[in-house]
C-alpha cells in the first residue's frame, strides 16, 4: 500500500506530515500535493520547513497551479512564516513565468530586504522583462537598502539587453564606489554588458584591467567581438587565450567557429577543428557540432558537413538548418529540399531561418506547390512573419510566376517593411509589369516610405523589361536625385539594358563613358546582351573584351558573344571562341530543366538519360494513340461526307 493510500485512511496529523516530508524528499510532487489537500481539509498545520521544501518542488516542476496551492496553505496556516517564505514564493512564481503573481507577493511584504528585491529582479530578468528590471532597480536606489553581489549582475544583464550604455556606465561607477567593481564576477558582467551595447572599447578596458581572468572573462570578450562583427579581433583574442592559463570550453569554441564562419575562413576553421580533436572534445556536444556543420556548410564543404551531420545523435533545428542552408547556398537545390523533408519527418520544428533558407530553393526551381506547402507550414508554426520571412515568401511567389498570390500576401502583411515593397516591385518588373511596379512605387511614396538603392534597381529593371524608356530615365535622372540615393553600378547596368533593348546603343555607350564610377561586369554584360539583340558586332566585341578581362572564367559571357557571332553568320569566329574557351579552361555548366509533380521536383540535366527508354516508350504510345485518333476522325469525316450525298 502506498504512502498516499495510508494517508487517505484517516491517518493522524503526525503521520500525514511525515508522509508529506518523505514525498517531498522523493520529489513525488502530485502525491505530495494530494497529501497537502488532505491536511488542508482537516485544517491541520504544516511546518514551514516542509512547506518550503514543497514550494521548491512545485517551482522545479514549473507548475503555477501547484505553487498557488502551497501559497494558499502558507497564507492560511503559517502567517508568521509568510515574510520568511515570501522570497521563495517570488522565486517560485518567477520560475513558472507568473511574474504578476510574484509582484503581488513582493508588494505585500511589509518590510522588504535586499533578498526580496533580488528575487523580484531575478524573476523579471528570467522572463526577459528588462524594462521592469531597470525600474525596480531605480526604486531600490530610492530606499535605504544597499545592492549586493546578486543585484548588479541581473541589472547589468538588463542594461545590455536594452543597449542602454549610459545607464550601464552609471551603474559601473556605482559598482566601483560600492567596492564591488574589482570582483571577477562583476567585471565579467560589465564586459558582457558593454559588448551587448556595442561599446567594445569600454568592454576591452574592463578586460585589460582585470587582475585575474577566468574562462568566463575570455568568453565574454571573445563573444563580444564576434557578436559585433569584429571577427578578426575575436580570433586574435582566442590565440592570446591559448597562450595564457585559461582552457577554452565549448562556449569559447562556438564563438570562435562563428567568427571563422562569418569570415568564410575555412583554413582557420579547420585548425580550430583539429585543436578540438586534440583536446578530446566530446562528439555529443550539440553546440560545437552545430557550429562545425555551419562552418563547413558556409565554406561549401558539404561532404565534411554531411559526415559531421551523420555523427550527431540528437539533431536540433540548428543542425538541420545548417545543412539546408549549406546545400541551398551551394546550388544543390534537390538536396536542400530533401533535407527539409527529412527534417519534417524527424519531427523537428523549423524556425524562421530554416524557412528563409528553403524558400529561395523553391523560387529557383519554380516549385510553386512545394512553396505553398511551406507557406502553410509557416502560417501554422510562426506567429508573425518578420521582414525577411515575408520577403522570402514574396520572392518565391514572384519567381514562380504567381503574382496574384504574391500581391495577396503583400496586401495582408500587417506591417510592410521596405524589403517587402522592394520584393513586390521587383516581382512585377521581372514579369514585364512595369506599369504596376510604377504604381506600387507611387503608393510607397505616398505613405512616406523612403526608397533605397535596392528599390531603384527593382524599379529601373521593371522599366527595362517593359520598354518604359521615359519613365526609367525619369527615375534615374530625377527621382534618385530627389531622394539623394547614390547611383551604383547596378543602376547604370539597368539603364544600359533599358537603352540597349530599345536599340539606343549609342546612348548606352555615351552613358558608360560618362560613368563617375568604375564600370563593372554587370554594365558590360548589359551592353553585350543589347548588342546580341541588335547585331552590333563591333560594340559587342569591345564589351566582350572587357568582360573577359573582368571575369575570364565566366562561361556565360563567351556564350553570349558566340550567339552574337552565330546570329550574324560569323561561324569561323564561333569556332575560334570555342577554341579560346578550351585554352582558358572555361567550361559551360550543363543546362537542366525540372518538372514539379505533386510534392516532388524532378530535375533533368542535359545528356542525363536514366529513364530514356521508358520516356521513349511512353512517347511511342502517345504517337500511336494520336495516330489512332487521327484515323477515327478521318473515318468519321468520310462517313459524314457520304451522308451528305
Amino acid at each position: 500500500m502506498t504512502l498516499l493510500a495510508h494517508a487517505n485512511k484517516g491517518a493522524s496529523q503526525s503521520f500525514l506530515v511525515s508522509t508529506l516530508r518523505v514525498l517531498c524528499s522523493q520529489e513525488r510532487l502530485k502525491e505530495a500535493i494530494a497529501t497537502l489537500d488532505i491536511l488542508n481539509q482537516q485544517a491541520e498545520l504544516v511546518p514551514p520547513r516542509i512547506l518550503s521544501s514543497l514550494l521548491d518542488l512545485a517551482a522545479k516542476s514549473r507548475s503555477v497551479e501547484h505553487v498557488c496551492k502551497v501559497h494558499s496553505q502558507i497564507v492560511a496556516n503559517c502567517p508568521g512564516s509568510y515574510v520568511l517564505l515570501s522570497t521563495k514564493l517570488i522565486n517560485a512564481y518567477g520560475k513558472c513565468a507568473s511574474v504578476h503573481d510574484a509582484r503581488k507577493v513582493f508588494d505585500q511584504i511589509p518590510r522588504r530586504d535586499i533578498r526580496s528585491y533580488n528575487a523580484m529582479l531575478h524573476g523579471y530578468s528570467r522572463n526577459r522583462l528588462f524594462e521592469d528590471v531597470i525600474l525596480l532597480f531605480l526604486h531600490l536606489e530610492g530606499t535605504d537598502l544597499r545592492p549586493d553581489g546578486f543585484t548588479y549582475p541581473r541589472v547589468l544583464k538588463a542594461v545590455g539587453a536594452l543597449s542602454k550604455v549610459s545607464e550601464g556606465k552609471r551603474i559601473h561607477s556605482k559598482l566601483i564606489k560600492s567596492g564591488f567593481g574589482s570582483r571577477q564576477a562583476m567585471q565579467n558582467a560589465l564586459i558582457s554588458m558593454y559588448s551587448r551595447c556595442s561599446s567594445l572599447d569600454d568592454a576591452r578596458q574592463v578586460f585589460s584591467e582585470m587582475q585575474q581572468r577566468d574562462v568566463v572573462s575570455w568568453n565574454s570578450m571573445i563573444a563580444g567581438y564576434e557578436q559585433n562583427s569584429l571577427w578578426d579581433e575575436a580570433l586574435c583574442l582566442f590565440l592570446d587565450m591559448l597562450n595564457g592559463d585559461a582552457v577554452p570550453d565549448s562556449v569559447t569554441i562556438v564563438s570562435v567557429l562563428a567568427a571563422c564562419t562569418a569570415l568564410g575562413d575555412l583554413k582557420k576553421g579547420m585548425w580550430v577543428h583539429d585543436y578540438l580533436t586534440s583536446l578530446g572534445f566530446s562528439d555529443d556536444d550539440i553546440l560545437v557540432n552545430n557550429s562545425l556543420i555551419a562552418l563547413y556548410a558556409k565554406c561549401n564543404q558539404m561532404v565534411i558537413a554531411g559526415q559531421l551531420f551523420s555523427k550527431v545523435r540528437e539533431r536540433d533545428v540548428f543542425t538541420w538548418t545548417s545543412m539546408i542552408s549549406g546545400y541551398a547556398q551551394a546550388g544543390a537545390d534537390e538536396e536542400a529540399l530533401l533535407f527539409f523533408q527529412q527534417m519534417h519527418v524527424a519531427g523537428v520544428r523549423p524556425n524562421k531561418v530554416t524557412f528563409t533558407s528553403v524558400l529561395p530553393v523553391c523560387a529557383r526551381l519554380a516549385a510553386l506547390k512545394v512553396g505553398k506547402l511551406i507557406h502553410g507550414l509557416m502560417a501554422r508554426l510562426v506567429s508573425e512573419f518578420d521582414d525577411f520571412a515575408a520577403c522570402s515568401l514574396l520572392d518565391m511567389y514572384c519567381k514562380c510566376g504567381n503574382l496574384s498570390d504574391a500581391r495577396k500576401l503583400f496586401n495582408e502583411l500587417p506591417k510592410r517593411a521596405l524589403v517587402s515593397w522592394n520584393a513586390m516591385i521587383n516581382g512585377y518588373g521581372m514579369h514585364g509589369y512595369g506599369k504596376e511596379a510604377s504604381i506600387l512605387f507611387e503608393q510607397m511614396e505616398n505613405l512616406g516610405i523612403r526608397p533605397d538603392h535596392v528599390t531603384f534597381v527593382a524599379l529601373l529593371s521593371a522599366c527595362s523589361h517593359s520598354g518604359m524608356i521615359e519613365a526609367g530615365m525619369h527615375y534615374f535622372d530625377t527621382v534618385m536625385n530627389r531622394y539623394r540615393v547614390p547611383r551604383r553600378t547596378e543602376h547604370y547596368a539597368s539603364i544600359v539594358d533599358l537603352l540597349g533593348r530599345a536599340g539606343r546603343l549609342d546612348d548606352a555607350w555615351k552613358l558608360i563613358e560618362r560613368m563617375p564610377i568604375s564600370v563593372d561586369a554587370d554594365v558590360w554584360g548589359a551592353l553585350l546582351g543589347a548588342c546580341k539583340i541588335h547585331g552590333n558586332i563591333k560594340m559587342g566585341e569591345y564589351a566582350a573584351k572587357k568582360l573577359f578581362e573582368l571575369k575570364p572564367q565566366k562561361a556565360g559571357y563567351y556564350v553570349l558573344l558566340s550567339n552574337l557571332y552565330r546570329a550574324t553568320g560569323k561561324q569561323n569566329d564561333v569556332a575560334k571562341l570555342k577554341l579560346l574557351m578550351k585554352e582558358k579552361g572555361v567550361t559551360k555548366d550543363s543546362a537542366y530543366s525540372w518538372i514539379e509533380m505533386g510534392k516532388d521536383v524532378h530535375v533533368f540535366v542535359a545528356c542525363d538519360r536514366p529513364e530514356l527508354n521508358g520516356i521513349c516508350g511512353i512517347i511511342k504510345c502517345l504517337e500511336e494513340h494520336a495516330e489512332d485518333e487521327r484515323r477515327k476522325e478521318l473515318k468519321e469525316c468520310r462517313e459524314f461526307s457520304s451522308s451528305l450525298h
